[in-house]
């Protein structure tokens, strides 16, 4: 795609895959836009299978030890993508500001990997996409994981099969994905990690909270009270480490300087393309 870009054969490059190709052509002109929705990146655990290693909380908490969040996404995003400590955001509907959260402590990690019988390590496959941002970060988090005791294995795949599995036939241990997409809110909540999701990611389980609170959620009307309920979610899946958060990626176009738009201005369903166009070139 960035060949293709470059030799003028396309205008525009929607995403740009990753921060180095956003600095690389920038550098050679192009013009790149960042956006205010992005994508949450997150370890999804199979906890749908009721034989899976990940019902046991312990392994789930011990992945969001064993892994760096800051230095990952500063080496990976170069200054663009942000840590995500906990799962909403800081800016968003769902951050609580005093919710204690699992810092980069690999001691933590090896300490639980024992106590739950695995002082030897625990091998655990990481399905991720084939495509270079997706890869760099595979190959990260393993570097990171094998530190803490884990014995990674990285099972890249194309498209195709790993949005079959994503959404349809589900993983084995852990699926390296997004989540949320513009921004975090009840509607969110409701679309991705809920008992009736849009987006229904095939090996996330859900807990009997999530099952009583449901029901009573997409009842709410008021705008505070779903704000509160958020909040109440958002937690109940960080403190049972149903996820394990990562970064967030800036929504990010790169194009020519004659291309004119504002693609992801509504987030990154709505486009207004009567607003787009481009000058004589």
């Amino acid at each position: 795609a960035s060949l293709l870009l470059q030799s003028g054969n396309v205008d525009a490059w929607l995403q740009g895959s990753a921060a180095k190709d956003w600095k690389e052509l920038a550098a050679k002109g192009f013009v790149v836009q960042h956006y205010w929705p992005g994508l949450p990146q997150a370890l999804f655990p199979n906890t749908k299978d009721p034989n899976s290693k990940w019902q046991d909380k312990r392994l789930r908490e011990a992945l969001e030890y064993a892994i760096d969040k800051n230095a990952i996404a500063n080496a990976l995003g170069l200054g663009f993508y942000k840590p995500l400590p906990q799962i909403a955001p800081s800016t968003e509907w769902g951050y609580i500001p005093d919710l204690p959260v699992r810092s980069y402590n690999p001691a933590k990690a090896k300490q639980l990997l024992a106590e739950a019988g695995y002082p030897n390590g625990l091998p655990i496959q990481i399905l991720i996409q084939n495509v270079p941002a997706s890869i760099d970060a595979g190959q990260a988090l393993k570097q990171y994981l094998d530190q803490a005791g884990f014995k990674t294995e990285l099972d890249v795949a194309d498209p195709g099969r790993y949005f079959a599995s994503v959404f349809g036939t589900g993983w084995k241990d852990l699926a390296y994905m997004f989540y949320g997409m513009n921004n975090t809110n009840l509607e969110m909540y409701i679309s991705w990690f809920s008992i009736d999701p849009k987006s229904n990611l095939a090996s996330f389980g859900r807990t009997p909270y999530q099952q009583q609170k449901d029901k009573e959620v997409v009842l709410i009307a008021d705008k505070a009270q779903q704000e509160a309920a958020t909040a109440d979610l958002m937690r109940h899946l960080y403190v049972e480490a149903r996820l394990c958060p990562l970064w967030w990626v800036p929504a990010t176009t790169v194009q020519y300087p004659y291309v004119h738009h504002e693609i992801y201005k509504h987030g990154f369903i709505r486009w207004d393309t009567e607003n787009f166009w481009m000058d004589p070139h």
